[in-house]
């Protein structure tokens, strides 16, 4: 892909670009597109590398132009609702996503980039319809229940995240993070085994993180089953040599007799 970025089509560019966006250390590499010759990939860069911090104004007053001329359509709102919110301004963002709906009212993306907003604006209640109707419209996309049981842990409605959490998990087996959620909403409701299976669940789906089989060790510690919580946290351990939470309760944890 990198090599891709400096391709003689310029769509091939535009394809890299879109490709490596969500790539951990590529944002230097895209950057540098932004002074492309052909719009195209200019605007993918700018677009893919947008910093609130930054204070780039020649890039991003031509973006801004390329988004005033599309925002008359619900793809162009929708990324004014977009850039709004990088830049953390939430009424812009809410009035974008609320004309993006209104034109475009079987968008299941929209719909979730509504709830998205909303629960940015503590508008909990207009944020849940519009991710249940994200779900209507679209129920094979696991993604909307996961949004919603978010919010609903947010709002302390374990109950409903619990059920929401089943169903994404129903949805995509392989959903990690979903699996990992749906255990510590089990430990919250005092269901310690059905907390154990999912967290287990999590930390074969989620090999490269701590967070699972820490989550597990401290769940086995409420089962009183020391040996099986320290074996967790040193798998944690073992993942981040530097991950704080187990390193303090392998800590705790009397070694075990010989």
């Amino acid at each position: 892909m990198r090599e891709s970025l400096t391709n003689d089509n310029p769509r091939v560019r535009s394809a890299a670009i879109r490709r490596l966006a969500p790539v951990a250390g590529a944002q230097r590499d895209l950057i540098a597109l932004r002074d492309d010759p052909v719009r195209l990939v200019r605007m993918d860069a700018a677009w893919r590398t947008i910093n609130p911090l930054e204070r780039d104004q020649a890039h991003r007053e031509e973006l801004m132009r390329y988004m005033d001329y599309i925002s008359d359509q619900p793809a162009g709102a929708a990324r004014q609702a977009q850039l709004a919110v990088v830049e953390h301004r939430l009424d812009d963002a809410e009035s974008w996503i609320l004309k993006t709906a209104a034109w475009d009212p079987t968008s299941p993306a929209t719909q979730h980039m509504l709830g998205r907003i909303m629960t940015m604006r503590l508008s909990y209640e207009e944020a849940e319809n519009a991710f249940l109707k994200a779900s209507e419209l679209e129920s094979q996309s696991a993604e909307h229940p996961y949004a919603l049981a978010l919010l609903y842990a947010e709002i302390e409605r374990p109950h409903r995240a619990l059920a929401a959490l089943e169903k994404t998990v129903l949805i995509d087996p392989s959903f990690g993070r979903a699996w990992y959620n749906l255990g510590l909403a089990h430990a919250q409701l005092n269901a310690l085994e059905n907390a154990v299976m999912a967290l287990r669940r999590a930390e074969a789906l989620m090999a490269g993180s701590p967070d699972a089989p820490y989550a597990l060790a401290t769940v086995l510690l409420r089962q009183r089953d020391v040996n099986a919580a320290r074996e967790a946290a040193l798998r944690a351990r073992a993942i981040n040599p530097q991950h704080q939470p187990s390193r303090q309760l392998l800590g705790s944890l009397v070694k075990p007799t010989r």
